[in-house]
């Protein structure tokens, strides 16, 4: 285009611009409208010359100020740029065409390309601009005007599709978080719209209605409308740019890989401990971790998972820990108070969630704003400010095998007393006592004559067997040289009472010695039996039996078994650490021992003893193989349908427990009158045990009742129904879900009235074997079926429990 052609172009549009401001009340600055926006301006072209133009409301203070600054320079760049403005609240479309999220909004138009402007709004400055400045900002194209009746692609997303098509998804997924009644994402509405036109088949645009699926703004901290977050590659990234086509479409095709990204909250709010950078705390690692001098600060959330502030907090505590993840001083860290009760009770925490910043052995509360800002200023300084308290010490004491005597110091005269639990790891009782120790071991502090502690005796077996404990948990008070057990509720105030005074009802036994070597103490027994001919303690396999000609004294046992460890006394005088049954096995032959549980009856039977008692004397029976009790295999989960099949361990639900036991005695299902079921769970080393022992009774049973299985640990709400209290428990039931048989029987669990130990008329051989008391005489046991043989010296020798007839309580219904 040549000079006279510029020269003439721009009096063209001067003259327009003189005509439509006669026609505004003689305003020099052109009045755009939707009617003649594109056919007067021709932007995208560049071929009705320069344009500056204010986007603007009505309403806005900001607008109307600019207003005169407008006219004048209109008149002052009149022949070589228009001067306009377009009322863009009346005009929507327009609106929506440039982006416009604020007023006034000033664009410069020139040659097809569009210009943010930047500068002092006066005359001068955009004067200034309009010579040459805008070179200094991006020059974008000017976007098209779309098509209203265009489809919209955003898709609209639940609580039950989010993770599969969003969390489970390789590709890039934005989405906005909003309300109905939000305007701020109704004015977002048609950029959001225009944005998954623009990106179809590249980018997901999505949405979800946070008032309707609550527990995904809780799962993700919303705590604002609209809340925009990008999704890709296993990490999510929200974004807090300008609301704009440009903006956006710049962020989800690039813009996000200059963020580190945080990890996507689980189902239930939480990080998986791979991907957070939070610690998690607990008693095991709290003391080693928080307390050690060089350890620096912490920042503690004690939280609980069911809380809804905790969740909302969840992703701007992981932000923290992974903004301050550099800083050697601080860790950022999370103690879940349900679980771990200890630290609960320890630092008093009555609310979730509750924050607290620990650092050289002081303490500092948090209850300041939970935004990432207020949180990352009080952890790298601003808890100075606060009231330092001293951290609290845990009021329980730890002992191990080789701290006990030390620590306590129970031997020596007029020693403290000691209230000790003995416990173990995977004990569930002991967990749910542990509230109870806790308070109990607070209200004792100010009794300084007698602590509080426990002993973990699955992994100090020694104290277990020095203390002759036989099951868990056990508390027992040493006093003064003796032992009292506890035998009452476990009730806080009852154990602190018996701390201090009721112990002096209960009945004692001496303090057992003090081992020098970490072993039983050997004890003088009362006969001349020389204790020097006794053999030494071996484990013994089948092939060690078969052919030899050395006596031995043999029990049978498993370590966890309580009866089994009521004979740990004498044998440990004995130093011999076994358990029951007991059998002299010689010359291909054996002797079951019958006396008292004495040292001195043990002592004389092992010594020649055994060669008296003929009338327990057998032959060695025919030991079957492993492989002839191999635990059942997998097997896929059975329908009610497959029951009728009889395989040897079904695995049930609580579905098909109901449906094969209400169907009718002559149906489809099963036509067995008897189902025996056991509850197990997975973490269960007794379970995995008694696993040979089911199968093979399962075998020799296939023929007269359905043998079943049922994981406790996910059928929870039949377990208590059937008030399954431990694993493993076996039921015998009938079709009418009356309660035949339970083992352990709830009266030995419960210390109820006693029952009495019954048979079924003409039971089969393996349930007859299984009926009778554990500590059965091998002499009685080989007069049933051999093939069953090895599952039950598994089963008896390992479980030490007796079935037991359930009868109601008077005036009750059967269970």
């Amino acid at each position: 285009m040549n000079k006279v052609s510029t020269a003439l172009l721009a009096v063209v549009v001067a003259l327009i611009s003189l005509v439509l401001a006669d026609d505004a009340g003689s305003s020099n600055v052109v009045q755009l409208t939707g009617d003649n926006f594109q056919e007067l301006t021709q932007l995208e072209t560049g071929a009705r010359g320069d344009w500056l133009i204010k986007f603007y409301a009505p309403w806005c203070g900001h607008c109307k100020r600019l207003a005169p600054i407008f006219e004048e320079l209109a008149i002052e760049v009149a022949g070589h740029t228009s001067i306009a403005e377009i009322d863009v609240e009346a005009h929507n479309d327009i609106k929506e065409q440039f982006g416009v999220t604020g007023y006034p909004t000033l664009l410069f138009f020139k040659q097809g390309k569009m210009y943010s402007f930047k500068g002092e709004r006066s005359v001068a400055g955009f004067k200034m601009f309009l010579e040459g400045g805008y070179e200094a900002m991006d020059a974008k194209a000017v976007p098209k005007k779309r098509d209203p009746n265009a489809p919209s692609f955003v898709e609209a997303l639940t609580a039950d599709t989010f993770d599969a098509k969003v969390v489970n998804s390789k590709d890039g997924w934005l989405v906005k978080f909003y309300a109905p009644w939000c305007g701020h994402c109704k004015q977002l509405a048609p950029t959001y719209d225009a944005l998954s036109q623009d990106l179809h088949g590249q980018v997901h645009i999505a949405k979800v209605d946070v008032t309707e699926h609550e527990a995904i703004g809780e799962r993700f901290g919303i705590q604002g409308f609209p809340t925009l977050v990008f999704f890709k590659d296993g990490k999510m990234y929200e974004y807090a740019g300008a609301r704009s086509l440009d903006a956006l479409t710049t962020f989800v095709t690039t813009g996000y890989t200059e963020k580190a990204g945080d990890p996507i909250p689980m189902a239930d709010g939480g990080i998986s401990e791979d991907d957070s950078a939070v610690v998690k705390l607990t008693t095991a690692t709290f003391d080693e971790l928080v307390m050690a001098p060089t350890s620096g600060g912490w920042f503690i959330k004690f939280m609980a998972p069911w809380c809804g502030h905790c969740k909302k907090m969840a992703r701007t505590w992981e932000k923290l820990a992974v903004s301050l993840q550099n800083n050697a001083d601080v860790h950022i860290a999370k103690v879940d108070a349900t679980d771990d009760v200890e630290l609960k009770l320890r630092f008093q925490v009555n609310g979730y969630p509750t924050v607290l910043f620990v650092k050289d052995n002081k303490m500092y509360a948090y209850d300041g704003a939970r935004t990432l800002e207020a949180l990352e200023a009080f952890a790298t300084g601003g808890y100075a400010e606060q009231e330092a308290k001293d951290i609290p010490t845990s009021p329980l004491v730890d002992l191990t095998d080789d701290t006990f005597d030390a620590v306590t110091r129970v031997h020596e005269p007029n020693a403290d007393a000691w209230l000790v639990q003995f416990h173990a790891h995977w004990c569930d009782h002991c967990k749910d006592m542990m509230g109870a120790m806790l308070q109990t071991a607070l209200t004792l502090k100010d009794h300084g004559n007698v602590h509080v502690a426990r002993v973990d005796a699955d992994i100090n077996a020694k104290l277990g067997m020095r203390f002759a404990i036989t099951g868990y948990p056990t508390l027992v008070l040493i006093r003064d040289g003796r032992v009292y057990e506890f035998d009452g509720l476990r009730d806080p105030k009852l154990m602190t009472a018996f701390a201090l005074t009721d112990y002096a009802t209960k009945d004692s036994r001496p303090l057992p010695q003090t081992p020098m070597d970490g072993k039983p103490a050997t004890k003088k027994k009362a006969s001349e039996v020389d204790q020097a001919a006794l053999v030494d303690v071996q484990t013994l396999t089948t092939d060690d039996v078969r052919g030899s000609k050395l006596a031995r004294l043999v029990m049978f046992h498993a370590p966890w078994c309580g009866h089994c460890n009521k004979l740990l006394r004498p044998l440990a005088s004995l130093r011999i650490a076994s358990y029951p049954t007991i059998l002299m096995l010689h010359d291909d032959s054996y002797t079951l021992f019958e006396g008292d549980r004495s040292v001195d009856a043990l002592v004389a039977f092992a010594d020649g003893g055994y060669t008296t008692t003929t009338s327990t004397k057998k032959d060695m029976p025919v030991i079957p193989t492993a492989e002839a009790i191999q635990p059942a295999q997998a097997k896929k989960q059975a329908t009610p349908t497959e029951m009728a099949k009889n395989v040897h361990v079904a695995e049930w639900t609580a579905t098909i427990f109901d449906t094969v036991l209400q169907g009718p005695a002559n149906g489809s299902v099963s036509s067995s009158e008897l189902f025996l079921v056991e509850f197990y769970a997975q973490w269960c080393g007794p379970c995995r045990a008694f696993a040979a022992a089911y199968e093979a009774i399962a075998q020799d049973l296939k023929s007269d009742m359905v043998v079943a299985r049922i994981d406790g640990a996910l059928e929870e709400e039949l377990r208590t129904r059937l008030n399954v209290e431990s694993y493993p428990s076996v039921l015998l039931v009938d079709k009418t879900k009356r309660l035949v048989y339970a083992f352990p029987s709830k009266d030995e669990r419960t210390k109820d009235a006693a029952t009495t130990p019954t048979a079924l008329p003409h039971p089969p051989s393996a349930l007859h074997i299984m009926l009778q008391s554990f500590s059965l005489a091998v002499s009685e046991l080989l007069a049933l079926r051999l093939e069953t043989m090895a599952a039950v010296l598994a089963l008896g020798g390992g479980l030490g429990y007796t079935f037991a007839v359930m009868r109601p309580h008077e005036g009750q219904e059967n269970e």
